[in-house]
């Protein structure tokens, strides 16, 4: 291998120069705040400052679920986003007419991340965002739950709840 020593520069800056608005959906434009769209041709347009959480609709699995979303979400829908990291999907679904969102989160940046991310994005006052997993959910009665994580950790909750209710 080669050691190569790189000069000091600002990397926020530079990370920050790496992330442009994409079309996530046929109607969905996701963009940075530092990043200005002049002409969103009818596109919803969702403003993301992801720091250090998931979900910038740059990943094929957060295109996807927008993409559910866009295609399923009903006005008035009352919805759960587990594992929320930058609140993308919880800040879709309310733009795409749902009347309530509980977002969740088990990581403490993530919580702070989607905060700020449903302020920029006016959403505040039906987005409610809490640190937690799904059992500390106290609502129910959701008629949409989104969660953009890995399989594993839904199949150990499935698995642990099947396991504990033979009981």
């Amino acid at each position: 291998f080669t050691l190569t020593e790189i000069p000091d520069q600002d990397w926020n800056k530079e990370w920050e120069n790496s992330i442009e608005p994409i079309l996530a959906t046929e109607k969905i434009l996701v963009r940075p705040s530092w990043k200005n769209v002049e002409n969103a041709n009818g596109k919803l347009v969702i403003t993301i400052d992801p720091k250090m959480s998931f979900g910038t609709g740059h990943h094929e699995t957060t295109r996807l679920m927008l993409n559910l979303i866009e295609k399923y979400m009903k006005p008035n829908d009352f919805v759960l986003d587990i594992g929320t990291g930058t609140g993308i999907l919880a800040i879709a679904a309310i733009k795409l007419d749902a009347k309530k969102c509980i977002a969740v989160d088990n990581d403490e940046w993530s919580i702070e991340n989607t905060k700020e991310n449903v302020i920029v994005n006016n959403v505040e006052n039906v987005i409610e965002v809490f640190l937690g997993t799904i059992e500390t959910v106290q609502e129910n009665n959701f008629d949409a739950i989104l969660a953009n994580i890995q399989s594993s950790i839904i199949l150990d909750r499935k698995s642990t709840r099947l396991n504990s209710s033979h009981r």
